[in-house]
């Protein structure tokens, strides 16, 4: 099941956040941590065909 989050401003903030692997790293786990039956986040831009996944492995999420 893939759930889609849009809208995080302009174009500029969405961009800002894939800039940034701290930042999503941490996004990714809280969602991991606080939904037991997710263990996949991805980040990506639209139609850009950038994106960045992270996971769980072995009980930590790391970049995958």
């Amino acid at each position: 099941m893939m759930t889609r989050f849009s809208g995080v401003g302009s174009t500029r903030d969405g961009l800002t956040v894939l800039e940034s692997p701290v930042f999503m790293k941490a996004i990714a786990t809280s969602v991991i941590e606080q939904c037991p039956s997710v263990s996949y986040v991805q980040f990506a831009a639209a139609h850009s065909g950038y994106h960045v996944p992270f996971g769980l492995i072995n009980g930590n999420v790391e970049a995958l």
